[in-house]
């Protein structure tokens, strides 16, 4: 799990397997979905979730091979962050969810660097 927020890079998140609940309570402001131009042609799709306390870390959930943002650990992650006030954001990379391709013959021209700029642009939404 990868924590962004200027200035903190890394904050640990579990414990023994188990969410560590944080004490806030208020509830985050909504969230927003939309498609995000990478390079060329290339987009992909995120959701950013505002959260309501600036100076607290961003969440960013980076799904693993042949996952995607809908997944059950994308959806838990999104509704704890909504639960307890903290900013997320979850992507689909390139060639998966609402991020697949028009042409399937695409595949053979994927980069695993496609991937990691997927990342730093979904970290821009």
């Amino acid at each position: 799990m990868l924590y962004y927020r200027p200035g903190i890079l890394l904050h640990r998140f579990f414990q023994n397997n188990k969410f560590i609940i944080l004490p806030f309570t208020r509830m985050a402001s909504g969230c927003k979905s939309q498609y995000m131009d990478v390079f060329a042609g290339r987009r992909i799709f995120v959701d950013h979730l505002q959260g309501n306390r600036p100076k607290d870390p961003c969440v960013i959930y980076v799904p693993g091979f042949l996952s995607h943002r809908e997944s059950e650990k994308g959806k838990s992650l999104l509704e704890y962050c909504s639960r307890v006030g903290l900013e997320f954001i979850r992507y689909d990379p390139e060639g998966f969810g609402k991020s697949e391709f028009e042409n399937h013959q695409q595949w053979a021209n994927i980069q695993f660097r496609h991937w990691f700029e997927d990342c730093m642009r979904a970290m821009e939404a």
